[in-house]
């Protein structure tokens, strides 16, 4: 019958000498390698990007090597079921970064390469200790560690892990002594590797609740992390398999460009105008070769990199409650004084100004200020009215009209007048409506700058 396996865990300090193992009078004769070489080195890597975009997104990239062996790990708790929730199985054993390791992590990183930011390596020396009759009682595995950071060193480690099955009491308490007397630490279980390369990186949380009474630098950069959020999800289920077309993932980049419209005035506009160039150029592409676009790419890196230094116009440290409760109120009060020009007759047609502006910014404060739903939903009914109440499009000209033919100017003057009969009916249904609903946006424009007393986002 085997003896059952007892193992002892100690961490010792970096500088000091090993015990001496060794005693006449316990008959513990000698302690000598079991190995007839060095091992290789063991080292677990951590990757990222020059500016550690996976680590502040909660995904780790690991390689761990031993000799000429090496495997892949990719994990990140909060991006199942795309990710591992944990270092399980290896995603490759490639030398090389595997093809299914960059597929994975292209959303995180862009266009940019992966190189270390950690290495752990650890140096292993194991002997035995053998007694006067030449018996190994004993087996001592020893592991130097360091851990460096961008090549800086980070951290040194010793520890040992030593089998005492074979040892009676009397011997065991003469090794608990000698570790003792070095200043040793005996511990329950020595870290993983993985874990000393883990605790050396970095791990920001995702964007979770809204930043409350925050700055508008911590506003807009949640905004947009969130954003960005929505369109790496989508991203990942389309290179998943577990959705056919990128129909989610345009739908989420549409959002990003009400945002980037709403936030007009905030932004800088040549950052802004660049990043509405590379959503025009993807367009809408349900085969999903935009997940490989220079542009998405572009974008990508562009978005992660406004999120932590938003590059905005104003001051980032004043309070987001204040700019951006005064905004869209300013920008309501115009539309109001816009339909209230065009019932009069001041106004001919016109462009609806601010409207559009109007609903964008409704929808970005409304993440600060209760109402929010109730606000979109009155702004999309006078939206609707007004464009249901413009002119008839395609009116013609003095001259164009000239060059007609009896029974064209006969037939575009037909159109002309039924166009205009549902212009006037739009137009009385418009004015009809106009008291209450002006009223209402009153009422919630002044109360939106004003927090909601229950936190509704109704």
């Amino acid at each position: 019958m085997s003896k059952k396996r007892a193992t002892w865990y100690f961490q010792l300090p970096w500088h000091v000498e090993s015990p001496l193992l060794t005693d006449i009078g316990l008959a513990l004769d000698r302690v000598v390698p079991r190995d007839p070489e060095h091992l290789p080195p063991a080292t677990v890597t951590l990757m990222d990007t020059a500016d550690e975009r996976l680590q502040r997104a909660g995904v780790k990239v690991a390689q761990q090597s031993y000799g000429d062996h090496g495997e892949w790990f990719v994990w990140g708790p909060d991006w199942t079921p795309w990710l591992p929730a944990e270092r399980d199985d290896p995603v490759g054993v490639e030398a090389e970064l595997p093809d299914e390791v960059a597929d994975l992590t292209r959303p995180f990183r862009g266009r940019n390469a992966l190189r270390p930011v950690v290495v752990a390596t650890r140096m292993r020396v194991r002997y035995a200790v053998i007694d006067d009759h030449g018996t190994v009682v004993a087996t001592l595995t020893s592991d130097r560690i360091v851990v460096r950071r961008r090549g800086v060193a980070a951290g040194r480690f010793r520890q040992v892990a030593i089998d005492v099955a074979g040892l009676d009491p009397q011997r065991r308490a003469f090794i608990i002594e000698r570790f003792e007397a070095i200043g040793a630490q005996r511990v329950d279980a020595l870290p993983h590797l993985f874990e000393q390369a883990v605790a050396a990186s970095r791990d920001d949380a995702l964007p979770g609740e809204r930043p409350a009474g925050g700055s508008l630098d911590a506003f807009v950069g949640w905004v947009l992390a969130r954003r960005a959020r929505e369109v790496i999800t989508n991203d990942l289920a389309l290179r998943s398999g577990e959705v056919g077309d990128a129909t989610a993932l345009v739908v989420a980049l549409a959002g990003l460009r009400d945002e980037l419209e709403a936030l007009s005035g905030l932004l800088q506009p040549a950052w802004r105008d660049e990043q509405l160039r590379r959503l025009d150029a993807l367009g809408p592409d349900p085969d999903g070769h935009v997940l490989a676009h220079d542009d998405y790419l572009d974008l990508l890196d562009a978005l992660e990199a406004a999120t932590r230094t938003p590059p905005l116009t104003v001051d980032g440290a004043t309070a987001a409650r204040a700019v951006l409760g005064e905004r869209p109120g300013g920008d309501r009060l115009r539309l109001i004084g816009h339909v209230d020009a065009l019932i009069r007759g001041d106004l001919v047609g016109g462009d609806l100004m601010g409207r559009d502006q109007a609903l964008q910014l409704t929808e970005v404060a409304g993440v600060l200020f209760g109402r929010r739903k109730h606000m979109v939903r009155l702004l999309g009914k006078v939206v609707a009215a007004l464009s249901a109440a413009r002119p008839p499009e395609g009116l013609l000209s003095d001259d164009e009209i000239a060059e007609l033919s009896p029974a064209q100017a006969y037939a575009a003057g037909r159109a002309v007048e039924r166009g205009l009969q549902v212009t006037g009916a739009e137009r009385r249904y418009l004015v009809d409506h106009w008291p209450t609903w002006r009223a209402k946006l009153l009422a919630l424009t002044f109360s939106s700058n004003k927090p909601s007393a229950s936190g509704d986002h109704r």
